[in-house]
């Protein structure tokens, strides 16, 4: 094994440590105490205070069943953000996996707890309806805590792809990149790249041989890529300007760029002052 896949081992092993913590561990401790704090609170204002320990157990044990489900939901959620495609139709499936995280939460609490909890009830079964009910609000806050995590690791990982690509050895860095495609690492050389596009939480390289999706977002990308042959020109694009075969003039400062391979990539105002000595433009 090479010394790069050893350290890329060691830090891959290292995150999974680090999420076990963040998804199993750190975010319900913070809840359960948020949570009961909030109960004592209300408690007081509405002069129907309750037992701290008796509350303090009982949101435990609903946070419990969310620390055990905690890693199913991630990789849920992680694989509908890497999905691709729509913004807005990962967005609807994130928000419509509420309602079965609920029902799934709901039925491991009745199922585990209802020896303690339910003896009221005849059966689990019968418990579930009112544990819903009375915790649709704290569940709805706890499915929105393991998305917002999935999304911060989405980006870091994207992030952290390009960063990779900038430490790869020198002789092949000089005249390209080192790009995490399909699950495994790529060589694409600069002269190649015309220019690229996002797409979802990936970005398109388009290169005269074809279309690469790269795991990585456009900023972060753009950050490995000279300043002095490419160039951010919208932001959903970057191109490279020795590739720009022509300048269509839209007005207010927009444009189209019409590059060798064929494509057209607009130019917004917004990035056209950085291009401002670029001769194109003159």
């Amino acid at each position: 094994m090479t010394r790069t896949a050893q350290a890329l081992l060691t830090t891959s092993r290292r995150l999974r440590v680090r999420n076990l913590f963040l998804v199993g561990v750190l975010p319900w401790f913070a809840l359960t105490v948020l949570v009961t704090l909030k109960t004592q609170a209300l408690g007081v204002l509405q002069e129907r205070p309750q037992p701290f320990w008796p509350a303090l157990g009982y949101t435990a044990a609903i946070y419990s069943a969310w620390a055990l489900l905690g890693p199913v939901f991630l990789e849920s959620a992680r694989r509908i953000l890497a999905a691709g495609g729509s913004r807005h139709i990962r967005g609807a499936a994130l928000v419509l996996g509420l309602p079965l995280a609920l029902l799934i939460h709901v039925g491991l609490f009745s199922v585990v707890y209802w020896p303690v909890y339910g003896r009221t009830f005849s059966s689990p079964g019968e418990m579930i309806p009112w544990v819903l009910a009375a915790n649709m609000d704290t569940g709805a806050l706890a499915y929105a805590t393991i998305v917002a995590i999935a999304v911060l690791h989405r980006r870091r990982a994207a992030a952290a792809a390009v960063r990779e690509s900038v430490e790869a050895p020198p002789a092949a860095a000089i005249g390209g990149l080192w790009v995490r495609t399909g699950g495994r690492r790529q060589h694409v050389p600069l002269e190649a790249i015309e220019w690229v596009a996002t797409a979802g939480d990936y970005v398109e390289v388009h290169t005269g041989a074809g279309t690469m999706l790269v795991d990585s977002s456009l900023s972060a990308f753009g950050t490995a890529l000279p300043p002095s042959e490419f160039a951010r020109v919208h932001r959903t694009a970057i191109v490279r300007l020795d590739k720009v075969r022509a300048v269509q003039r839209l007005g207010r400062g927009d444009a189209l760029l019409e590059l060798a391979g064929g494509a057209t990539v607009r130019l917004s105002r917004r990035y056209r002052r950085a291009l401002s000595g670029w001769a194109a433009l003159g």
